[in-house]
């Protein structure tokens, strides 16, 4: 079977590369060797490498700067995402795209399903669904969108590396805790996804991410305690709750977006874990990898 990634130097990127299954041919695609936007060569590519699935693992994702670098952030998730769609539906290639939590409202009371209403409150919120939109016109019948939430892993910028960088240099440090959501190991998507490849699933909207519920103080107080007792931090930081009015942002976020993921557990080996777990898993990679600089 013959896979192409695009979004190769991503976190998730990164971390289908290092979970890669056998038996199958896969080929990495990063931004700076495919522009995505350039629906030609995007084209020309992916009928050059006789693709049978695409993952889409690319996308704009600065939350705050798309509020300001709205025509980018569209041209990215939701343009180009649209010419892809066309491409696969066209030649008949299965799409794996990955979209986020950020497009429901976040006023629920229970975690949404696939099929709830999308309402987003920021523009990478709105250029997301424009994308999950265009797939659903011109890929429906070979594609699969999976939307995760507060992803991280050992590679890239994430929160997890902010807050152990601010741990480092302040005493004190102000976490928002009155929006809710899921943390994401990147690794757990990844093998999800490489499941999705070799075993095939109905085609649709899925929902993936690890099991459990923090707010996001919750997730730093985390990160904290679990990197001292690991030895990856030395010195332990004021971790205090604010509230989002007090922590303005360009962008608006959801308070709640909280997802389903039950749709998405096709054998015990897609149960998700829960999210304290996987946070432990990545900073005893992140303490081997520093051992060894």
């Amino acid at each position: 079977m013959k896979v192409v990634v695009l979004g190769a130097l991503g976190q998730l990127g990164c971390a289908l590369r290092e979970s890669q299954p056998s038996g199958l041919s896969v080929i990495y695609f990063s931004k700076q060797d495919l522009d995505i936007t350039n629906a030609t060569e995007l084209k020309n590519t992916l009928l050059r490498e006789n693709a049978q699935y695409v993952i889409n693992a690319t996308a704009f994702t600065a939350v705050d700067l798309a509020e300001t670098e709205v025509e980018k952030a569209f041209a990215v998730n939701a343009s180009a995402v649209e010419g892809l769609a066309k491409i696969c539906g066209e030649a008949g290639i299965k799409l794996i795209h990955i979209s986020t939590d950020f497009v429901f409202a976040g006023n629920a009371y229970a975690p949404y399903k696939p099929s709830d209403a999308c309402s987003p409150l920021n523009v990478y919120g709105k250029s997301k669904r424009a994308g999950e939109l265009a797939i659903a016109k011109y890929a429906s019948d070979s594609s699969v969108v999976v939307r995760t939430s507060w992803l991280y892993g050992a590679n890239g910028n994430n929160f997890v590396k902010t807050m152990l960088r601010l741990f480092r240099e302040r005493e004190t440090v102000n976490v928002v805790c009155d929006q809710v959501g899921c943390p994401t190991l990147v690794d757990g998507l990844a093998n999800w996804i490489w499941r999705v490849c070799k075993e095939g699933v109905a085609v649709g909207v899925y929902h993936w991410c690890d099991a459990g519920v923090a707010s996001w103080y919750d997730f730093a107080k985390a990160v904290q305690e679990l990197a001292i007792e690991k030895g990856v931090l030395t010195k332990r930081c004021n971790v205090l709750p604010i509230y989002s009015e007090n922590y303005p942002t360009a962008a608006q976020r959801p308070s709640y977006s909280v997802l389903d993921t039950r749709a998405s557990v096709f054998s015990k080996a897609d149960t998700p874990v829960y999210w304290r777990e996987n946070l432990s898993l990545m900073l005893d990679k992140l303490k081997e990898e520093i051992s060894n600089v």
